[in-house]
C-alpha cells in the first residue's frame, strides 16, 4: 500500500513539473497558445484539443474537458471525464505530446 501511494505521488510530482513547464513555454506542446489559460485557470495540462474542445489532465490524473461552445478563460466550464474511452485517448494523448510523462501515465492507466 505505502509503495503504491509513494508512486502516485511520483506521478503527481511529474505532471506538476510538466504543468509548470508548460506553463512558461506554451508553445513546445504544439497545442494553442491560448490554451495556457485553461491551464492556469485549471491547474492542469492540455493533452489533445479539436473544434470540440480540450482535454487536459490533473496532477492527480483526473481527466477534464473543456467544450469549445463557451470561451476559454480561466472561469470556464468544465467537466471530470468518466468514459473510460476519453480517459484512456487524455493518457495516451499525454504521453505523446510530453515524452517525459510516459512512466507516470502508465502507471496511471495501471492504477
Amino acid at each position: 500500500m505505502q509503495h503504491t501511494i509513494s508512486k502516485m505521488l511520483d506521478v503527481e510530482l511529474e505532471i506538476r513539473r510538466a504543468l509548470s513547464d508548460y506553463l512558461k513555454d506554451p508553445g513546445k506542446a504544439g497545442l494553442d497558445t491560448d490554451l495556457v489559460v485553461l491551464a492556469r485557470g485549471l491547474g492542469a495540462l492540455p493533452v489533445y484539443a479539436d473544434m470540440g474542445g480540450v482535454l487536459l489532465v490533473r496532477p492527480s490524473g483526473e481527466v477534464l474537458v473543456v467544450h469549445s461552445d463557451q470561451e476559454w478563460t480561466e472561469k470556464a466550464e468544465y467537466e471530470v471525464v468518466d468514459a473510460p474511452e476519453w480517459i484512456t485517448h487524455a493518457y495516451d494523448s499525454c504521453a505523446e505530446r510530453y515524452p517525459g510523462l510516459k512512466d507516470a501515465i502508465a502507471e496511471l492507466k495501471a492504477s
